[in-house]
């Protein structure tokens, strides 16, 4: 018997998703044919999408940019359990985008989805 009833996850989620108080839009890249071969864009997957964003304790994180090392902001936004986000996503928040750097999938009680986030500079 498990510790939690899938009605009761569902109770859960209803509540948490009341405090999306964000909206994103999530970017994917993608490779297009050009006539020099190819390149890379961002095409968009979803917009309008509720979420919750809130600092991590990697705020402040060293990155590299431009072949020099720089501090980078690090932000954990939760969003609706099915929404489609993967690692590499590009996600743009009150006017900041964020790169998805990983994805929290361990959490036993999925309540939801999390995805751990880079400013891009």
């Amino acid at each position: 018997m498990a510790l939690v009833t899938q009605n009761q996850i569902a109770a859960l989620r209803k509540i948490a998703y009341q405090g999306l108080e964000f909206r994103a839009i999530i970017l994917r890249s993608i490779q297009v044919e050009t006539d020099f071969g190819s390149e890379a864009v961002w095409a968009t997957v979803d917009t309008d999408v509720p979420c919750w964003v809130r600092f991590t304790g990697l705020t402040q994180s060293l990155g590299q940019a431009a072949f020099r090392e720089v501090m980078v902001g690090t932000l954990r936004m939760h969003f609706e359990i099915d929404r489609d986000i993967v690692i590499a996503d590009r996600l743009v928040v009150d006017g900041s985008e964020l790169d998805v750097i990983d994805m929290n999938v361990e959490n036993t009680y999925k309540i939801f989805k999390t995805a751990l986030g880079k400013k891009v500079e």
